[in-house]
């Protein structure tokens, strides 16, 4: 998307914005790793303070995204999450700023393809269309190599242009560095992964159609800049594999800014919408805590997407490290095997600060969010509030999202019935009144969102595939009337049809329906909230049915049975599972149009800023680390860094 600066704004406030999950960080790190060299790498959000650090540092490679694009400059995000317009004119008199002197020792080599000016030898633009920015690398910065990405968009297939443009990037850069790493030369190592990229969105996506079909599908793809056909553009020569740049045996280091989750985790499934409602929550958790006054209340109908819209803002806010103290979710739906205090505890020993007798000391003075799904339970009287808890926390100006049922009560005709209403709106007014402070009611989704939602689950490819028009027009549309939960219980018992054919869902997604299950796990067994998927096949999309084939024998299998199973029988446990607890598995997340995330945790994540630095020769030993270069500056790290051997990326959601 290309706007202007006048237009940002705007554009943050539309509603329809899909968000594909990718696993960035992850996938780069396994596919390095299998190149057996020391590598180190970071990954941050792209800012200007990152950026400039990167710069600072000195880096080779440079990598960065964003969704977001305009024609006067790069657009990055600022202190408050929002997209900030960085101009030309600034952004060059960044790199001008932070000038990297060159290595004026004796005997040092530099790379044939080195700028005079800078450090920076190459530079990937992940977002898609930018080709004006690239352009500003060649010209201004005087980088020599430069990839960007030029795509056609498809007609009315919203959902399927994103994916594949997508995943033509991320799977672009994995085989590009790949062979680079490989001390390859930098136009074969670009022609290598130009060709394997459509190879790979075949299998994955177009019945293996031919290389000729899936460009005209999809446009010019990667670019290399400037052109072959330039005096200036010496794309003959490798990165490494020589002098000072000769690659040590051994493992990639990640060395990002530790981060911690508490008790939230990454999804896989694609998310739909809700950027006014992510935008009130921001609102909401980033308040001045000196003027927070209480919790903010959502409320809606069961399966409209409360658990997955809070638990997408809690994975942003976790990968930006806003609250370095933990992130805590907690399902209160069985709050009657365990209580608040307890689930607090837990997920404190996890991040080893154990809960303080004095909870007032547990609480003050950090930065902590705390999200309670299922708050209602409270409200039925059969559970006791825990007023001095929550007053604890109101008064330590802790954030609190709580999640709440809208319920349409009739009035009872019985004295019994009369008395339990009453008590339950007396219950229920009086919490409001004395712990929340804002609240929003949390609307169905509209019928082009669920029409894009059910395409993303159930058909990624392309021929002989239903369309986004074909899914709008879909019957089920009007069954499903904007319910996230519709869609699932329907794809999973293939209540959907596309000529006469069941839509079904991808057996990968299927185990992150249950998000309060999976988060109830870590608490009964103190297991990970996380089902991890160990196999990344570089050849074929997560998001493939393809991709089943290719890993099924190591994704895990998850059990969704509760606490109350335990005492069944063999029999018994197996008429309650749900039908789809053998199928596989793995993960997700979620992005804001304008926003940039980084990939975190072993397996998923996405952040926009990447660094990627091969070596760091430290003043008491000789081994070589790779140091990343991003937003956090480590002065120690500064001081041994060797500017000649590091590389950095910048990415968006990965």
């Amino acid at each position: 998307m290309r706007f202007s600066i006048s237009e940002i704004e705007k554009e943050m406030s539309k509603n329809s914005h899909i968000t594909i999950p990718n696993f960035f960080k992850s996938e780069l790190i396994d596919v390095l790793n299998h190149r057996n060299r020391v590598l180190n790498v970071k990954f941050e959000v792209l800012t200007k303070e990152s950026l400039e650090a990167s710069i600072s540092m000195g880096c080779r490679i440079l990598y960065i995204s964003s969704e977001m694009i305009s024609e006067e400059g790069l657009i990055v995000e600022d202190s408050e999450f929002r997209p900030h317009l960085l101009k030309f004119k600034e952004l060059k008199q960044l790199f001008e700023k932070r000038k990297l002197k060159r290595d004026s020792n004796s005997g040092s080599e530099d790379s044939p393809t080195t700028s005079h000016k800078y450090k920076l030898e190459t530079v990937i633009i992940g977002s898609r269309n930018d080709v004006k920015l690239a352009e500003f690398f060649v010209t201004e910065i005087q980088v020599p190599h430069v990839v960007c990405f030029e795509f056609n968009e498809i007609e009315d297939e919203q959902f399927r242009s994103q994916l594949y443009q997508t995943e033509y990037i991320n799977k672009f850069v994995q085989f590009f560095l790949n062979d680079l790493v490989a001390d390859k030369a930098i136009q074969e190592s670009f022609e290598n992964a130009k060709k394997d990229t459509i190879d790979c969105l075949s299998y994955s996506f177009f019945n293996q159609a031919s290389e000729s079909e899936v460009s005209s599908l999809l446009g010019k793809g990667a670019l290399l800049l400037p052109p072959t056909n330039t005096l200036d553009a010496p794309h003959d020569h490798a990165l490494f594999g020589w002098g000072q740049y000769i690659l040590q045996k051994g493992k990639v280091e990640d060395i990002s800014l530790q981060r911690f989750s508490g008790t939230i985790s990454k999804s896989i499934l694609p998310f739909f919408g809700r950027s006014s409602e992510i935008s009130q929550i921001f609102d909401y958790v980033m308040t001045n805590p000196d003027q927070l006054d209480g919790f903010l209340q959502i409320v809606g109908e069961e399966g409209v997407g409360k658990t997955r819209l809070a638990l997408e803002v809690a994975w942003y806010l976790y990968q930006r490290n806003a609250f370095p103290d933990g992130i805590f979710y907690l399902p209160l739906k069985k709050l009657n095997k365990m209580n608040i205090l307890t689930m607090i505890e837990i997920a404190s020993e996890k991040l080893g600060v154990p809960l303080d007798k004095n909870h007032a000391n547990y609480f003050r003075k950090k930065k902590i969010l705390l999200i309670f799904d299922d708050f209602d339970v409270f409200y039925s009287g059969d559970v006791e509030l825990p007023t001095l808890l929550l007053s604890i926390v109101k008064k330590a100006k802790i954030p609190v999202i709580v999640l709440c049922k809208k319920y349409y009560l009739r009035e009872a005709t019985d004295e019994t019935s009369q008395r339990i209403l009453k008590q339950f709106k007396e219950t229920q007014n009086k919490v409001r009144a004395s712990f929340v402070s804002r609240e929003f009611s949390l609307e169905r989704l509209s019928k082009a969102e669920i029409a894009n939602m059910l395409l993303s689950l159930s058909s990624p490819g392309y021929e002989d595939a239903v369309t986004f028009k074909e899914m709008l027009e879909n019957p089920a549309i009007k069954k499903i009337n904007g319910l996230p939960s519709r869609v699932v219980e329907g794809l999973l018992t293939n209540k959907f049809f596309y000529r006469l054919s069941p839509l079904k869902m991808l057996q990968v997604y299927i185990p992150f329906q249950a998000l309060d299950k999976r988060c109830w796990r870590y608490f009964k067994n103190g297991g990970d909230t996380e089902s991890r998927v160990r196999a990344n096949p570089l050849l074929v999309s997560r998001h493939s049915i393809a991709f089943n084939s290719e890993v099924g024998d190591e994704i895990k299998t998850i059990d969704m049975s509760d606490e109350e199973n335990k005492g069944d029988s063999a029999e018994e446990k197996e008429k309650k599972q749900p039908k789809y607890q053998n199928m596989e598995k793995i993960m997700l997340f979620n992005r804001t149009s304008t926003m940039f995330y980084g990939d975190d945790e072993d397996d998923e994540q996405p952040l926009p800023k990447m660094t990627i630095n091969e070596s760091h020769e430290s003043t008491t030993t000789k081994r070589e680390i790779p140091v990343m270069i991003e937003v956090e500056q480590n002065s120690d790290i500064e001081e041994n860094v060797d500017c000649n051997k590091s590389f950095s990326f910048l990415s968006p959601e990965k």
